[in-house]
């Protein structure tokens, strides 16, 4: 990570899927051999940074898993998932837009997505921006994403992340 004060933990990778990503985009018939994944914090919680892997049983699994993951339909449901997750008293979410984000050149199969939540309260409006970039190589897939709450990370930082985790990531 970027400089220092970091705090990291492991990923609750326990958690069930969204309801419109169970719903229109299951991936109940792929088998997990093994996952793992860190969760960093700065400061008061943002920005928020999470680091997944996720080994299939087949390269051909991970395959069909990336190709899920990486339609802008599949980030539509994360965006309305996040929506529901910061929507509380006083404060209204909106899903303002989603944009792809070129992830070309990396050393693995990769996509990004930014997803952008405008928080509206009495206390002015603030952008939440989701920056999700999914990685594969041989049987794993990789999920990178970044949560900043006013200007989003500099692409440049978040390919540099996605840099380092393709790295990583075991050979094909």
């Amino acid at each position: 990570m970027p400089g220092s004060g970091w705090r990291a933990r492991a990923a609750d990778l326990s958690q069930s899927n969204p309801a419109c990503v169970v719903k229109h985009y299951s991936m109940s018939a792929l088998t997990v051999t093994g996952q793992a994944g860190r969760v960093f914090t700065f400061g008061a919680g943002i920005p928020v940074v999470e680091s997944d892997a996720h080994i299939f049983v087949s390269p051909g699994q991970a395959r069909r898993a990336f190709a899920t993951e990486s339609t802008a339909g599949f980030a539509r449901c994360i965006g309305t998932d996040l929506v529901r997750e910061v929507t509380m008293p006083g404060v209204r979410a909106v899903l303002e837009k989603i944009e792809l984000v070129s992830m070309a050149g990396l050393t693995a199969a990769a996509f990004g997505f930014r997803i952008v939540v405008r928080l509206e309260s009495p206390q002015g409006n603030v952008p939440l921006t989701a920056t999700l970039v999914g990685l594969r190589r041989g049987p794993a897939l990789g999920g990178l994403t970044v949560v900043t709450a006013g200007a989003p990370w500099p692409q440049a930082a978040v390919r540099s992340l996605a840099r380092k985790m393709a790295s990583r990531m075991p050979g094909g």
